[in-house]
């Protein structure tokens, strides 16, 4: 029987506040990191000349990048999974962190944004809302006018994206964009004992990739087009 040696954390997800365990290394777990490693290779892959390092720990990659407008790091998570009799599924969470401190435009107020998803049996739409943003109302309605842009909204259906959500930190003077997605899970399942991962698509990395820029171009623009005003 696998052991873990996990330390609970807390982390928001939407309007739910979830518990998070730091994983340990065992049988299940390594096997569901050779599968992570082999998605973050389909990342740096993809990022081609712009890819400058990748950060390596049990169940965790983080891939810093240069050469894109905005991105600059890219995390993939199996940080949570749903046990079942039979199996288990490692959820692949993904998470950028932007630094708006160099730029004299940028936001001063907490914001807070989801993303609700529409459809019966899958993902067909989504919309951006706001979940307790502290800058005016009219910022808001621009902010959200940017981020239900077409583009960004074909980008979330098509790949499946659960539990997207965007904060920005006025202390930290950072966004963070996030999400889950089924597409990069890893499934083990007991009988027959195999392991299984979803994988990305060549084309769907670089949606990825495409999605977390026309975000974090999105929120910039806000303030620039606020101070230009």
């Amino acid at each position: 029987m696998e052991m873990l040696l996990t330390t609970p954390k807390d982390e928001r997800i939407g309007s739910r506040r979830i518990k998070r365990k730091e994983p340990g290394p065992g049988p299940l777990n390594n096997r569901a990191d050779r599968k992570l490693t082999f998605v973050a290779d389909m990342f740096t892959v993809a990022m081609g000349d712009n890819f400058l390092e990748l950060k390596k720990t049990i169940l965790h990659r983080e891939i810093i990048c240069r050469g894109y407008r905005y991105l600059t790091n890219l995390s993939l998570d199996y940080d949570k999974y749903v046990k079942r009799i039979w199996a288990r599924v490692w959820e692949l969470f993904f998470k950028t962190t932007f630094d708006v401190s160099g730029y004299s435009e940028s936001e001063n107020e907490k914001c807070h944004f989801v993303a609700v998803n529409k459809g019966k049996w899958s993902i067909n739409d989504a919309e951006w809302i706001d979940r307790g943003s502290s800058c005016s109302t009219e910022k808001t309605k621009k902010y959200l006018e940017l981020l239900n842009n077409k583009l960004i909204i074909e980008r979330m259906v098509m790949l499946d994206m659960v539990d997207a959500e965007i904060i920005f930190s006025p202390r930290n003077r950072t966004w963070t964009v996030k999400y889950k997605s089924v597409i990069g899970s890893t499934n083990w399942i007991m009988i027959p004992p195999i392991t299984q991962l979803i994988k990305h698509k060549p084309y769907e990395v670089i949606r990825t990739i495409e999605f977390f820029e026309l975000v974090l171009d999105a929120l910039v623009n806000v303030s620039k087009a606020e101070k230009g005003s």
